[in-house]
């Protein structure tokens, strides 16, 4: 078999049968493209954490910067995959949806973490800025005329959207342990930079702020700041524009509903107040999507098994995300001679996470066929794997 005859059989098996001709073409550009297609080598496992890595020790390459010609097609082409994806889906093709919306999944992901690498690296836009940050005058009086605008940059690198692409294409546990390994080495990164903003001017914003939208309301929650004696909530519309501050007078609740509002994507921040001190910067935002339509739920599972002996428990972990509030998450299964088996309810744990223990030892020799339905509180399903009824995971169950 040819090489290209290789990716056509490919295209056609795992996406579908009228896309293979030029998805063939497609996933070997990108194959040409070499490792993470955009260019640059990314991160070295066993290495000092770098946003740009210093060069490739197989090859003679000084560093890794981002190729602009690649990230340019890359978009061009998932642009193309987007288009695939709509016609896949009326075509009602699961794998072949699954499997578009991972490469366009993978795209978002290296085009967004090349972004912050390029505002992060040694040299770059915000270590310009932030240069002045620390260095006080001749009475140790610090300057904080250029803590917003270097604040600014650190908040709108769109390290939390890249953590957030990659997190929803995840399949496997090794994915798992490079998602790991970002928390370790660039999002610690990021914090500890934001930690010195705090030292600088004494006060530190939450750490974690989250939203949630309804039809006509969104709420925003935060951790607490080890500083505030209270908080000043802050909101923009879809992200940018001006700021308008909520709460003129510092709250001290830790949770705040803001009604009334038009349908749309809002961010919040929030400032921590702790007089005389200094007010803090804002918070890195948490988006909230207001009025309908929205999303629904999606469902990961990672690495379910194939194959039990009768005396083990199918135990699986699943992450449901969405715009809205998760109502109930539930197991459906069945055998493959046919009998049904009632529905079970998935337990919720920390975070998104839900978790189910199936007992095997009354399906000894069977094979189980078995799907997951996540319900929002709009009555919204969405379901793993992609297609279900029709699609179900099968479980091989050993005596």
């Amino acid at each position: 078999m040819s090489y290209e005859a290789f990716y056509h059989d490919y295209a056609a098996r795992a996406y579908a049968p009228r896309h293979a001709q030029e998805l063939s073409g497609l996933l070997r550009e990108l194959e040409a493209m070499g490792p993470r297609w955009t260019g640059s080598w990314g991160q070295w496992e066993c290495r000092a954490f770098e946003w740009i890595g210093s060069g490739n020790p197989l090859a003679d390459v000084p560093d890794s910067r981002p190729n602009p010609v690649n990230t340019s097609r890359l978009l061009q082409i998932r642009g193309r995959l987007s288009e695939m994806l709509s016609e896949v889906s009326a075509d009602r093709q699961p794998a072949g949806m699954d499997r578009l919306r991972w490469l366009i999944s993978t795209i978002d992901w290296l085009v967004q973490y090349d972004r912050v690498s390029l505002l992060m690296e040694p040299g770059g836009p915000f270590e310009r800025r932030s240069s002045e940050l620390y260095v006080g005058d001749a009475h140790g009086n610090s300057d904080h005329s250029q803590d917003e605008d270097a604040w600014e940059l650190l908040r709108r690198a769109p390290l939390g959207d890249a953590m957030l692409t990659y997190a929803r294409k995840i399949e496997s546990r090794g994915e798992l342990g490079v998602l790991a390994t970002i928390n370790v080495k660039a999002y610690s990164t990021v914090l500890d930079a934001a930690y010195k903003f705090g030292l600088h001017r004494g006060n530190w914003p939450p750490a974690t702020v989250r939203a949630r939208g309804t039809d006509h309301s969104a709420v925003a929650e935060w951790a607490a700041s080890p500083s505030a004696t209270g908080y000043r909530v802050w909101r923009r519309l879809d992200g940018h524009g001006e700021w308008t501050c909520l709460t003129a007078e510092p709250i001290k609740e830790r949770r705040f509903e803001d009604g009334g509002l038009s349908p749309g994507e809002y961010e919040y921040a929030v400032t921590s107040v702790a007089p005389p001190i200094l007010e803090s910067l804002r918070s890195f935002g948490a988006k909230a999507r207001v009025g309908r339509p929205v999303a629904p739920p999606l469902v990961q599972v990672l690495s379910p098994p194939s194959i039990l002996w009768a005396d083990d428990r199918l135990i699986l972990r699943c992450i449901v995300t969405g715009d809205r509030e998760v109502s109930s998450v539930k197991l459906h299964h069945r055998a493959l001679d046919g009998r049904e088996l009632p529905s079970l309810e998935l337990r919720p744990g920390r975070g998104s996470t839900y978790r189910i223990e199936v007992p095997l030892r009354e399906l000894a020799g069977q094979v189980l066929l078995y799907g997951i339905e996540a319900f929002d509180t709009y009555g919204q399903s969405g379901v793993w794997p992609t297609g279900h009824p029709t699609v179900s995971r099968s479980l091989s169950v050993i005596r």
